[in-house]
């Protein structure tokens, strides 16, 4: 019996305090991302290789000479190069395969801060579980929703935040395979355009949604109230009036000397 890896995500509840901490060690991981760009870039032109070590190595380098960057933690820094080595590695295997160029995994770029979405990655020795809440490395404590309970003990963890503002922990787990017992019941699966699925089991048979028709019943509903060209065919308003209704006539009262 083998084992696979398995993803949970939970919503995460964020203080504002916490919030800050978040984007402030985002922003120390983006500036990593950043120089191992340029330093690839500048390795590219060089004919140098530019592979996960020598980048570790400029990261301590970085960590001894800026102050604010040693204030993060060194795992989620050390989780940025290790998934720059990826992407570059994945990039570089695709162009050597001659892969189609749509097909292909870009070259990492620089993550501008108004484009790119937050998101951390914490080993095992980067975050812990106390008594539901997650207390990552430097102090930084969220609590998790739990939805479902974790099938064992998580190897590493992922916080990002989604497009809607939201903050997210997807936990990376590995558990055993279970086969599922074996049966003498067989079925046949037909995939149609009228109907969904139609099987040699009824029971199990998927009818259409007609999401079309539902559509097309509310486009006609919404069309018989405000029919087309009827914007086209509405009257401009005359000079002197504003909107529909014409402005009434200035009055001027005379008084006798």
């Amino acid at each position: 019996m083998g084992t696979m890896t398995v993803r949970h995500s939970y919503r995460l509840r964020t203080s504002p305090g916490s919030e800050r901490e978040l984007l402030a060690e985002w922003d120390r991981d983006r500036w990593v991302w950043n120089q191992c760009v340029a330093t690839s870039r500048a390795a590219h032109l060089a004919q140098q290789e530019c592979g996960p070590a020598r980048l570790d190595k400029l990261l301590t380098g970085w960590r001894a000479e800026h102050e604010w960057l040693r204030e993060g933690s060194s795992v989620a820094q050390q989780q940025t190069v290790r998934d720059f080595g990826a992407a570059r590695a994945k990039a570089l295997a695709d162009r050597k395969a001659k892969l189609p160029v749509r097909q292909r995994r870009g070259m990492p770029r620089f993550r501008r801060k108004n484009e790119a979405l937050p998101s951390l990655n914490y080993t095992l020795r980067g975050f812990s579980l106390k008594e539901g809440r997650r207390c990552l490395a430097n102090g930084i404590g969220l609590t998790v929703v739990w939805s479902r309970e974790l099938p064992c003990a998580p190897s590493s963890v992922r916080v990002y935040r989604d497009a809607t503002g939201k903050w997210w922990a997807s936990f990376v787990a590995r558990v055993p395979v279970e086969p599922l017992a074996p049966t003498a019941r067989v079925i046949g699966i037909d995939w149609g355009v009228t109907e969904t699925a139609t099987t040699t089991d009824p029971g199990f048979e998927l009818p259409h949604a007609q999401h079309g028709k539902k559509a097309a019943a509310a486009l006609a509903h919404y069309s018989a109230r405000w029919p087309v060209g009827a914007l086209g065919r509405a009257r401009r308003p005359q000079p002197g009036t504003v909107g529909p209704r014409p402005m009434r006539p200035r009055t001027t009262t005379t008084w006798p000397n």
